[in-house]
């Protein structure tokens, strides 16, 4: 440290200890000059700002170093930055999602949940539909194999008549569970998306012919039947599935006499 360096930081020392914070802060931000990317000084000037409860210019500092942080892979002290701007300030939106993030990328998936479902309980208080959408979106691609996330998402989307967005997560939710073997469970889904809309054949083929290929011969003739039931279009269903069936047996080539 160089000399001067030295007397700046002693006397901005004695100005805090004399609780003059705001000459303090003016003495630190003299080394900022010098380099104003310094993590260590720009997280003593937002502490004193905070204690003067100046929290927008706190958060500032803190925004940018938990950025700088998070931008040079050092995720845990990024985490730690971004937690010290929540507890200054509750509704900082943006930072919920950020340590989301981060938690993502650290393998923290129960953490990564935390913060999403503060973000979606806050939009939904608030009847911000699209973006509670969005975050529940993101909670869905934390864990591919849980599908309750994902028939929460598909609720939403029948709040906002997205019907087609809706049947595309039914559909999802029914292939984990079937890569589960929770067959039960899926034929019921499926049945579900049916009295959503039983006008979408090209669902109904393929949840058919999922059920059919994975052995479930049951619980797929339960799904045709109610969706015949429904619609008397999906019987027109059983021939093309036939086709199906016979393209993917074909004949054996003969052999030489």
């Amino acid at each position: 440290m160089s000399e001067q360096r030295e007397k700046v930081m002693q006397a901005a020392e004695k100005l805090v200890a004399r609780g003059k914070l705001s000459q303090a802060i003016r003495e630190y931000r003299k080394l900022l000059r010098e380099n104003p990317n310094d993590a260590n000084m720009l997280n003593r000037i937002g502490d004193l700002y905070a204690r003067q409860d100046k929290v927008d210019e706190a958060v500032a500092l803190f925004q940018k170093i938990a950025n700088a942080y998070s931008r040079d892979g050092f995720f845990v002290k990024a985490i730690a930055i971004y937690k010290k701007i929540i507890r200054l300030d509750p509704t900082q939106l943006e930072v919920y999602e950020q340590l989301a993030e981060l938690y993502h990328r650290q393998g923290l998936v129960s953490e990564a949940r935390s913060q999403y479902q503060v973000l979606a309980q806050y939009y939904q208080n608030h009847g911000d539909t699209a973006a509670t959408i969005e975050v529940h979106r993101k909670m869905a691609d934390l864990e591919p194999s849980d599908p309750s996330p994902r028939v929460k998402l598909a609720e939403l989307y029948l709040s906002e008549n997205l019907v087609e967005e809706a049947i595309g997560e039914y559909q999802r939710i029914a292939e984990v569970m079937l890569d589960h073997d929770r067959v039960d469970e899926a034929t019921k889904v499926y049945l579900r998306a049916l009295d959503v809309d039983s006008g979408d054949l090209a669902f109904v083929s393929e949840a058919v012919l999922r059920l059919r290929e994975d052995g479930h011969e049951d619980a797929a003739a339960r799904v045709f039947d109610a969706a015949v039931a429904l619609n008397p279009e999906a019987a027109k269903l059983a021939e093309r599935m036939k086709e199906h069936e016979t393209e993917e047996v074909e004949p054996d080539e003969p052999g030489p006499e």
